[in-house]
């Protein structure tokens, strides 16, 4: 499965449009910035809710709260200076490595198998990224980190991020 994500240009609130392999819409990210961080929320195209990101920006990191059906399912902290990141995920044990800064890493469980890997590619629209996603079932959690980490290092204006599972 191929999914592909594409910054918005226009409106702040649509900051990101998913769409699958046949180039149809598939989820929206929706942002809303608060005095404490942004809250971003990825819904489909008849408004079902998918997961809710809650961003808080702290002294020296950004924190990303995920949840998944009203649980909170995944903490993401990451120093901006530095991009050391944190990952914490409820009932796994994931952590992030390769080149944070480039945005080519992996996102990998317990045995240090990929559960997903995030490469930029190039093209004639600018950026893009893909997303290989070894386990279907945890697409939304995935995407939700990948739009994490695309928001904590935007790549600018229209580009596109590519997910396979």
């Amino acid at each position: 499965m191929k999914l592909m994500i594409r910054q918005s240009k226009g409106d702040y609130q649509e900051r990101f449009l998913v769409f699958n392999e046949k180039g149809e819409p598939k989820y929206c990210v929706l942002g809303m910035r608060r005095n404490t961080g942004e809250l971003l929320k990825i819904q489909d195209g008849e408004g079902r809710m998918f997961s809710t990101i809650r961003q808080r920006n702290f002294f020296f990191l950004t924190g990303y709260s995920i949840e998944i059906s009203q649980i909170r399912s995944a903490t993401l902290l990451q120093n901006p200076v530095t991009l050391h990141t944190l990952l914490k995920v409820r009932n796994a044990n994931w952590s992030i490595r390769g080149n944070i800064r480039e945005k080519d890493f992996e996102v990998v469980g317990e045995n240090q198998e990929a559960v997903m890997i995030h490469t930029r590619k190039w093209d004639r629209r600018g950026d893009w990224y893909e997303l290989q996603l070894l386990y279907p079932e945890s697409e939304i959690l995935c995407l939700a980190i990948a739009i994490c980490m695309d928001s904590v290092l935007p790549v600018g204006e229209g580009s596109i991020v590519a997910i396979n599972s």
